[in-house]
């Protein structure tokens, strides 16, 4: 089993690096980690695709990265989905959800479309409670992932100046 250290720099350093060397800037990968983000944890399961590539067509970011932070993002969605829910119910003073967590999440993961069709109202519920806190989680990630972004850019361009000046030594 990978260390945690390891793991971290695998699914996270290296593809990060890599979007960095296509000339993604550390401030436009912050932005489509933050966006990307938190369009991922809708409660309305089986849009986030559309809803990432929206936003990467209108803000201008990256397709690949966008998407890639969605399909990571997922298991948080199920997470979320039910807090999300509950919330909302707690806000609109609507009766107590019907299924329990496990219930949900396992509609989530077999029938997302059916999941739509029985808790459609909870789930309006939940995707308000959402929408409102969409720009405050996604400045919040943006300026939380920024220095990290900045700092792998940093150590990037230092191991390519000490690649370029052993090749200019040999």
């Amino acid at each position: 089993m990978k260390s945690l250290p390891e793991l971290l720099k695998q699914r996270l350093a290296r593809p990060v690096a890599k979007f960095l060397k296509q000339g993604l800037s550390p401030e436009k990968l912050a932005l489509t980690f933050a966006i990307g983000t938190a369009l991922s944890i809708s409660p309305l399961v089986g849009t986030t695709t559309i809803t990432c590539t929206l936003a990467a067509l209108i803000f201008r970011l990256n397709l690949g990265a966008i998407q890639a932070v969605n399909y990571a993002a997922f298991p948080l969605q199920l997470i979320l989905l039910v807090p999300f829910i509950e919330l909302g119910v707690w806000v609109f003073g609507a009766d107590a959800l019907p299924f329990t967590q496990g219930e949900i999440a396992t509609m989530a993961e077999t029938d997302p479309l059916g999941i739509i069709e029985r808790l459609w109202d909870y789930l309006a519920m939940g995707l308000a409670v959402w929408a409102v806190a969409l720009i405050p989680i996604s400045i919040g990630i943006y300026y939380l992932s920024l220095p990290l972004f900045r700092q792998i850019q940093e150590r990037r361009l230092r191991k390519q100046e000490k690649e370029e000046q052993l090749e200019g030594v040999s």
